[in-house]
């Protein structure tokens, strides 16, 4: 059988179909051409031939008599056989040579197309009835990377995906049946796994009866296509979807201005419910005609030579009525051909804008007005610190036209010199971080060269892009109040450190539950104050130790301060009972929730001279809080025109005596009688023509005495200044009185006095102290501890209670290291030894000066060797304590392990020898009792397991005969049977050398952290792990719980249980340590560490 020829053939003998020979006709006429072949090289055959087709007639004849024809008959019966014959066998010739020539071009033509069917570089295949390949290309195999005796036979969903397998199973049949596919998608693998996609086109050769023969397929790799048509989908949905959710209305017309197309927010903008609506008219029937002529512009001049135009501003007609204000940028739209067919543009609606630069404009005017009118100092500066802008009032303040302002530098210009270039620097610096003071003081001088302080509120200066430009800065001239508050802190200051040095009287009290106050504690300067011991006081009620109390607010006041806070005080506070007697400044503060300090001073002195000083000031208090300050106004012939009330007051002469008087004779006669001998009338006339006529300042302050008619005595301060008028002068004089002044100054001189005999006679030393060490000030107590007397040149230091004059220098000096760091320093020093040692504390506050800096250092010294004594006395009875905490423990341990093995060896044996005798009981008793017995046995046994885990608790027996870690392991499986918490147990070496005391506490220890874990962890697994080297044994518990604050968990001492503040108190009386590490989230992990002996004869 041979091989139907493949289509390449049957199209290259010119039919469309297949080609419709069967097997048979090939197989006869290569049959036939081989006999033809036969035929040219022996003639003979031919011949022979035409014999047997004679022998044919002849035998076809022979059954009809001979004798019915004759030999003509006979002849030409042959001759007509035999020209048939020729005739036929010619014929036949020509068939079969004709049929040889065509097998022969289509064989050409098949190996011709063959060729171009290996070499195409387009790949092809043909596939079986079942889908099997049978026929694949060199380009074909070139796309898989497969050779062809690896392809040929099998199936073509073995080389698919196993998406595109599917698709092929489904995809196949219907391709049998219509014959022909075209661009059908498949996803292929190569031969080393990587994909790609073909498309298939593809047609069916079938056999002359019909049926399929073999497919004829082209693959066309189409992956980048593929991700080019994927990535135009993607892009041109991405597209849709912005065209219709833009905020942004976009429009779309063509070249007559008619709408194509629009989005939603376009049609909203304009007013319309749909594109149809909006085609009835054209863009320019919306467009006022205003705006015409200037987009006809713009489409002449922007949009059509260059394809787009700027963004522009225009109004729309709103469907509704009105107009809108919208920003518009349009482009041209093109067909395939590059042929302008229409436009398309961007339309925002900026009504809300224009609402907005409205209302900015309005508030920029209304602000440069305020700024324009307000008493602050307004201005912008750029980054280099020059002036943009600057208002009336900074302009007034610097005493310079806007021309002069303007334009300068403010910081060179309008700055001290010496601090203008550093402060620019800082500017320039500070405002390249974008990090500006938001709060700034500084000078700034005016065109008089008078120095002015500002306080400046700086903000950044940015433009549109958000890039800072330079600053805006409002300023207050706050010169005046500087002025002021330095006064203030001058005065301040003196009086702190007179404060500050002064000691208080202290009490200290405790509110009970039950609301009784109790006296607790007090200070040394409060014995001193009172004169009395307070020591038999302590414990007290307050009402038990102050009497003189009782019936007074005092008790209930400081109640209420110690339940609530705050604080009391009162001024005066008179006391007489149990020796005291006084007057006291007194004020209470809570210190803590329950207690409360009751601080107070002696005033008693204070008092006395308050109550003079009221007295004489009642006296003239009608007079003086009338008045304000006397005004004199009289004309160049010195007669009075103008004399107020405060005048009346002051001399005590009538408005209506001093008006048309002179005014010297009215001021000569309130003169006090010792300023009358050394001031004449005369004198008086003088002062004001002095003044005048510009010969005497008129800012010169005057000072006398005066004597009213009713005979008070004042000092009066005095000014007189010029008035002028286009045609008079006047003389005005103003008048104050200081008398109540003066007064003042005479009672801050006596305070000060009565302040310097409490520091002289207080029984702590202060010093004052300057940074040479020499000493400014100190009372009799520092002097006296010295065996000095007061030099002011000595020098001195803190140690010169100690050491020889030689040896001053001190390292950790307070004073040193108050001059050093401005801040109050503390330390404790010894003199003498042995008996005759005594201790010192010493503190050094600064003293600063008027202008802040430090002048000098308070140096307080007080004698503490009572204090060290009694606190080195409780280190003893700790030490004895902590001793005795040792033995108890160890003391419970060993009556642990007696009453243990007592329970063990004795109640232990007695039960089960009872239950033992139960049994036999049970095997002899009658049924009856059967049951009583039973119950009886099963009662005793549990009595037996009880006794047997209670002496495990209280000393398990394999702690002292098989070790630390066998006990550990017995406690690991109680706590995972009780609680469910497998705990692992590790021991690198043997504890054999261990202490059976250390075992005890260090299992006590383990089994307290175990429980601990089980209430609070909520761990699910723990470890043991022990270790012994020549000295230490340490045991460390880790969990895998929550964790916690390990430090605030020591810190509570309210917990003296076994709890881990006791493990580790236990673990340091052995000499140990414990150690936990953990934090919340993080598990636990507490290390335990004891000496493997103890020491013996402690405590």
């Amino acid at each position: 059988m041979m091989r139907a020829a493949p289509s390449s053939v049957n199209n290259a003998v010119g039919n469309k179909g297949p080609v419709n020979v069967s097997n048979v006709q090939r197989a006869f006429f290569s049959a036939v051409g081989e006999k033809m072949t036969l035929r040219n090289r022996h003639p003979a055959f031919f011949f022979l031939f035409l014999a047997l087709i004679a022998a044919w007639a002849i035998i076809d004849f022979s059954h009809v008599p001979f004798s019915s024809f004759s030999l003509r008959f006979v002849i030409t019966h042959l001759s007509l056989i035999g020209l048939v014959s020729c005739a036929f066998l010619f014929l036949f010739h020509e068939l079969i040579a004709r049929q040889q020539n065509v097998l022969r071009a289509a064989k050409e033509n098949e190996e011709h197309f063959r060729g171009l069917y290996d070499g195409s570089p387009l790949a092809y295949h043909s596939l079986d009835k079942n889908g099997n390949l049978m026929i694949v290309n060199n380009a074909w195999l070139a796309m898989l990377g497969y050779a062809k005796d690896e392809v040929v036979g099998r199936n073509f969903g073995d080389f698919l995906s196993e998406g595109s397998r599917a698709l092929f199973r489904q995809w196949f049949p219907k391709f049998k049946q219509i014959g022909q596919v075209n661009n059908v998608e498949f996803e292929m693998v190569r031969k080393d796994a990587a994909r790609f996609f073909v498309s298939v086109d593809g047609k069916i050769s079938r056999t002359p009866d019909g049926s399929f023969l073999q497919t004829h397929c082209v693959l066309r790799e189409i992956t980048e296509q593929k991700k080019r048509d994927d990535a135009l989908r993607e892009s041109e949905a991405r597209y849709r979807q912005l065209f219709e959710t833009s905020r942004d209305g976009i429009a779309v017309t063509d070249l007559q201005g008619n709408y194509v197309a629009c989005n939603k927010a376009y049609l909203d903008l304009l007013g319309y419910h749909s594109l149809d609506a909006l085609k009835s008219k054209s863009y320019r029937e919306i467009t006022p005609v205003e705006y015409h002529g200037i987009e006809e512009k713009i489409i002449t001049e922007q949009t059509i030579p260059h394809g787009y135009c700027d963004e522009y501003e225009k109004e729309y007609f709103h469907a509704f009525g009105g107009r809108i204000p919208v920003s518009l940028k349009a482009w041209l739209r093109y067909d395939s051909g590059g042929k302008p067919v229409g436009m398309w543009a961007i339309v925002r609606d900026i009504a809300e804008r224009k609402t907005i630069e409205r209302a900015l404009f309005e508030s920029e005017r209304r602000f440069r007005e305020v700024l324009e009118n307000v008493q602050l100092l307004a201005l912008m500066l750029d980054k280099q610190g020059n002036v943009l802008f600057c208002n009336k009032f900074a302009l007034d303040t610097l005493g310079r036209p806007e021309d002069e302002v303007r334009g300068r530098n403010w910081f060179l210009s309008f700055v001290p010199a010496g601090e203008g270039a550093r402060i620019k620097a800082e500017y320039e610096k500070r405002l390249a971080k974008g990090m500006l003071p938001g709060h700034f003081e500084n000078d700034i001088m005016s065109a008089g060269g008078e120095i002015r302080c500002v306080k400046w509120n700086i903000t950044q200066l940015k433009n549109d892009n958000g890039d800072i430009i330079g600053s805006t800065s409002i300023g207050e001239d706050i010169t005046e109040r500087k002025r002021s508050e330095e006064t203030l802190r001058r005065s301040e200051m003196k009086f702190r450190s007179v404060v500050e040095s002064a000691p208080w009287g202290m009490h200290f009290y405790q509110l009970m539950p039950d609301g009784r106050l109790i006296f607790t504690g007090y200070n040394t300067a409060a014995d001193t104050i009172l004169g009395i011991a307070h020591a038999r006081m302590v414990g007290k009620t307050v009402e038990e130790a102050f009497p003189g109390l009782k019936g007074t607010e005092g008790p209930a006041a400081y109640k209420k301060v110690a339940a609530d806070g705050g604080s009391w005080q009162i001024d005066q506070n008179a006391y007489d009972a149990e020796g005291i007697s006084g007057i006291y400044e007194v004020r209470a503060f809570q210190i803590s929730r329950g207690h409360v300090v009751v601080s107070f001073l002696d005033i008693s002195k204070r008092k006395q001279a308050e109550d003079a000083l009221r007295l004489s000031e009642a006296k003239w208090r009608s007079v003086i809080e009338q008045s304000l300050e006397g005004v004199v106004l009289s004309d160049e012939q010195g007669m009075v025109i103008e004399w107020n009330s405060a005048m009346v007051a002051l001399t005590g002469i009538p408005k209506d005596e001093a008006l048309g008087k002179k005014r010297w004779d009215v001021q000569y006669a309130h003169l006090s009688d010792e300023q009358k001998k050394n001031i004449s009338p005369a004198m008086l006339k003088a002062i004001p023509e002095e003044i005048l006529g510009g010969r005497l300042p008129s800012d010169r302050v005057y000072e006398n005495t005066s004597v009213s008619r009713d005979g008070t005595r004042r000092t009066i301060q005095s000014r007189a200044f010029p008035i002028h008028s286009d045609t008079e002068k006047f003389l005005c004089s103003v008048l104050r009185d200081v008398t109540a002044l003066k007064q003042a100054e005479e009672a801050l001189r006596e305070s000060e006095v009565r302040y310097r005999m409490v520091i002289d006679n207080i029984n702590m030393g202060i010093l004052l102290l300057n940074k040479n060490r020499e000493v400014l000030a100190l009372n009799r107590q520092a002097a006296e501890w010295r065996q000095l007397k007061v030099q002011r040149e000595h020098l001195i230091c803190h140690r010169d209670l100690l050491i020889p004059e030689s040896e001053r220098t001190c390292p950790d000096c307070p004073t040193a290291m108050t001059f050093v760091d401005g801040k109050p320093h503390e330390a404790v020093r010894e003199k003498g030894e042995g008996k005759e040692k005594r201790y010192f504390r010493i503190i050094s506050y600064p003293y600063p000066a008027a202008d802040g800096s430090l002048f000098a250092a308070i140096v307080i010294e007080e004698d503490i060797t009572e204090k060290k004594k009694a606190e080195q006395e409780v280190l003893t009875y700790q030490e004895k304590l902590k001793s005795l905490s040792l033995e108890i423990a160890l003391l419970e341990e060993r009556e642990r392990r007696r009453v243990a093995n007592y329970l063990h060896d004795q109640v232990s044996q007695s039960l089960v020898m009872a239950l033992m005798r139960l049994s036999t009981l049970r095997q002899e008793a009658p049924e009856a009792m059967a049951l009583e017995l039973d119950a009886l046995h099963e009662l005793v046994g549990h009595s037996v397991e009880d006794i047997r885990s209670l002496t495990f608790e209280l000393s398990p027996p394999l702690l002292y005969d098989l070790g630390y870690k066998a006990a550990a392991e017995w406690l690991a499986e109680q706590f995972q049977q009780l609680y469910g918490i497998p705990i692992d147990v590790t021991a690198d070496s043997s504890d054999a050398a261990v202490d059976n005391e250390v075992r005890a506490i260090l299992f006590r220890a383990t089994r307290e952290v175990l429980f601990n874990t089980v209430k609070h962890a909520q761990a699910t697994r723990a470890k043991i792990a022990v270790s012994v080297d020549k000295s230490v044994i340490r045991v460390t518990v880790e969990d895998n719980g929550k964790g916690f604050d390990a430090a605030r968990l020591l810190e509570n001492k309210k917990n003296r249980g076994y709890g881990l503040f006791s493990v580790k108190e236990q673990l340091a009386n052995l000499n140990g340590s414990m150690t936990v590490t953990s934090a919340p989230g993080s598990g636990t992990r507490v290390e335990m560490a004891a000496p493997l002996r103890m020491k013996r004869g402690r405590g």
